[in-house]
């Protein structure tokens, strides 16, 4: 990928480029897999947000990154704390189901990627980024109500609804 010459391409670059380089986990696990995937997708939200910081005026926006900033690096050592843990309990699922449950989840992402490159770098950095987080939060909205449907984990499953509420509640501001 060219390096964007824009701030706002920077910005709509950096929110995906985590989990371009990060790849999909597999793992036959899907609590393992929804952590794992939620890592680079988490970080895309950080990178996207410092980026911001660093040309945005808007105060009310740089606020929004800010609080993205700091609720999402603790959710991403939170997150690799439980992987190096294995501090939850995996759900056994038959192969079907996991086979169902990685097709939707690419689905979800695929979907979340679609639409965020659909937002086009533009003179205003704040809209950009905004349009562009409303798909991305709601990325992690559905593989979390996935999960959901997957996990008997209480922990995963609070993750999950936690997520939920928090970027249900900022798509709702960002709109």
């Amino acid at each position: 990928m060219t390096m964007p010459d824009t701030p706002s391409a920077k910005v709509l670059v950096d929110m995906h480029e985590a989990m371009v380089k990060a790849g999909f986990c597999q793992s036959g696990d899907v609590e393992l897999d929804f952590i794992a995937n939620m890592i680079p997708h988490h970080q895309g939200a950080v990178d996207s947000s410092k980026t911001l910081l660093k040309h945005s005026k808007n105060e009310q926006i740089r606020q929004i990154a800010q609080n993205i900033i700091k609720d999402q690096e603790k959710e991403i050592a939170e997150f690799n704390e439980m992987i190096a843990k294995k501090s939850y309990t995996n759900t056994p699922v038959s192969d079907d189901d996991y086979k169902k449950f990685v097709e939707d989840e690419k689905k979800f992402m695929d979907s979340m990627m679609t639409k965020m490159n659909e937002v086009k770098p533009s003179d205003n950095i704040d809209k950009d980024f905004l349009t562009a987080m409303i798909e991305h939060h709601q990325g992690a909205v559905d593989v979390s109500k996935q999960i959901l449907e997957y996990s008997k984990d209480e922990k995963i499953r609070q993750i999950a609804q936690n997520i939920i509420q928090a970027q249900e509640k900022e798509i709702a501001e960002f709109s």
